[in-house]
């Protein structure tokens, strides 16, 4: 009898494991769960879902404003001759980059791969590519309403500017591109591009964020907090205007 009972349950256990064992596989191959994560470009532009969130992932690209300690990308208030600060990191390395740049430690070394933050003039083409992406298939999302459209289209062209903004803040003069989606493919000469001027760059930028902020909204809700709205476009006009 007490066989009888240790066979039974082992059979249960065996069947338990098995049914474990195949609702495992069937999770492994089940992929819908990745699709936010991994999808081709094609994918983004399917419906509105889609393109609102690759055009928020553009502009979850720029680098956090918030870290001025030894994690800046700009050199920041400090570098000038007038500022002092007796804060160190390991050693005697500065816990702001303004000191690096006060003190003559900057050379394109610096900016190089082993200090990357300070180095963002080509992640800012990557948000402008993607926003010049977005704003030549506006049209092909499925179900887009009119409104939808003319939102995205003001967040993405305020995105795109900023991108403009911080280039020319911190680098001076831009490429400017237009509208244009640079091929990633091409031959060296087709990257050689011109700089624009310093006054062509402040027009086009300026004239990006008035274009924007005729489609943003003129309050953000609680919900929205954070969203860019009309008066955080002509705010960024004001103060480039003041340089």
């Amino acid at each position: 009898m007490k066989t009888s009972v240790i066979k039974r349950i082992v059979r249960v256990a065996i069947m338990f494991q098995l049914i474990v064992m195949a609702t495992s596989c069937k999770d492994y191959l089940e992929i819908d769960e990745y699709f936010d994560d991994e999808f081709n470009i094609d994918s983004a532009f399917a419906n509105p879902r889609n393109i609102e969130a690759y055009m928020w992932g553009a502009a979850a690209m720029f680098p956090d404003e918030s870290n001025t300690i030894r994690l800046g990308f700009t050199p920041g208030p400090m570098a000038t001759d007038e500022g002092l600060n007796g804060l160190t990191g390991g050693g005697s390395s500065n816990v702001y980059y303004g000191m690096d740049f006060a003190t003559g430690r900057i050379s394109p070394d610096f900016f190089g791969d082993s200090n990357p933050n300070l180095n963002q003039w080509g992640n800012y083409y990557k948000i402008i590519r993607k926003c010049n992406s977005i704003l030549q298939n506006l049209d092909r999302p499925r179900g887009m309403t009119n409104a939808d459209r003319l939102r995205i289209e003001g967040y993405t062209r305020f995105i795109r500017a900023y991108a403009y903004y911080n280039i020319l803040v911190d680098y001076g003069p831009a490429i400017l591109l237009g509208d244009e989606v640079v091929n990633t493919n091409e031959a060296i000469e087709y990257y050689d591009r011109t700089r624009a001027t310093y006054d062509e760059t402040m027009e086009y930028t300026c004239g990006e964020f008035e274009k924007a902020a005729q489609l943003l909204p003129r309050e953000v809700s609680l919900l929205d907090f954070g969203r860019p709205s009309k008066g955080a476009a002509f705010a960024l006009v004001a103060r480039l205007r003041l340089i």
